[in-house]
């Protein structure tokens, strides 16, 4: 298409990451406002973690999109256009993919997809709600992880039993 036949790819830096994007995108007239989304959704995910951000993240942007809106190897591939195909808001998917990305640098790498995937969704609010306790308990997903201790074993991490006195945001079951 004819806006695309005179794109370059630009490149700046926010606290958290390096952005790439085309010329004359979406991407290119929101690049302010997604590098601050971007460095408050590292901030949570950082503190959500535990471990700090020790070297900027590599965010590609998108004008198309491809699976569900975003994917994470070394760097992470976020799909922003103006039609929101995928249905995704951006900080979600962001935080979702930083969330990989802080889990492999700390030696997430080598534990099954189900686990590595769904602490992603645990931690990007994609589960709203877990249930303890034989579902006696509802507590908010990014709450829960309050009371888990993580650790790792070999190079590997995992998360480990609770903690005593965990904290968590409880509901009465209704």
């Amino acid at each position: 298409p004819f806006p695309e036949v005179d794109a370059d790819w630009e490149s700046t830096e926010s606290e958290c990451c390096i952005f790439h994007f085309l010329t004359g995108t979406a991407g290119y007239r929101d690049i302010e406002t997604l590098m601050d989304i971007a460095d408050v959704e590292a901030d949570n995910a950082s503190d959500l973690i535990g471990r700090p951000l020790e070297e900027k993240i590599e965010v590609i942007l998108l004008p198309r999109v491809l699976g569900h809106g975003g994917f994470a190897g070394g760097e992470i591939y976020i799909s922003y256009l103006d039609r929101n195909y995928a249905g995704n808001a951006y900080s979600q998917v962001l935080h979702h993919e930083i969330v990989h990305i802080l889990d492999r640098r700390a030696g997430g790498r080598f534990r099954p997809t189900f686990f590595v995937e769904g602490l992603a969704v645990y931690l990007s609010e994609g589960c709203r709600y877990v249930r303890f306790g034989g579902g006696h308990d509802v507590v908010h997903a990014r709450d829960a992880i309050r009371r888990f201790r993580v650790g790792t074993v070999k190079g590997e991490s995992l998360v480990r039993e609770p903690v005593e006195g965990g904290r968590g945001v409880t509901e009465e079951k209704a």
